[in-house]
């Protein structure tokens, strides 16, 4: 266990994935927000507040793991421009 504010951010598939961790109860949680990489637009934002995890790399994981499978299930159009971003 570590701090009890932890961020962090990966690129994926045209997007910006933000995960933040904090304590929660003597334990660590996570809140993800993912955005459009061209336009910023929040297309997700999801949270573990039953905060079961005991190191900020193990909420890190989940948290970028959990974002990454939302992308694949809600992936943008290619090309990843502004215009690929609005919705059709």
């Amino acid at each position: 266990m570590k701090a009890s504010v932890y961020r962090s951010s990966q690129h994926y598939r045209g997007h910006v994935i933000d995960v933040t961790c904090f304590l929660l109860d003597g334990r660590i949680a996570y809140q993800y927000k993912v955005r459009v990489m061209a336009t910023d637009e929040l297309r997700c934002e999801d949270s573990s507040v039953n905060g079961n995890h005991v190191t900020d790399q193990a909420a890190l994981d989940e948290a970028f793991r959990a974002a990454r499978g939302w992308i694949e299930r809600y992936p943008l159009p290619w090309p990843f421009t502004p215009q690929a971003a609005e919705p059709t």
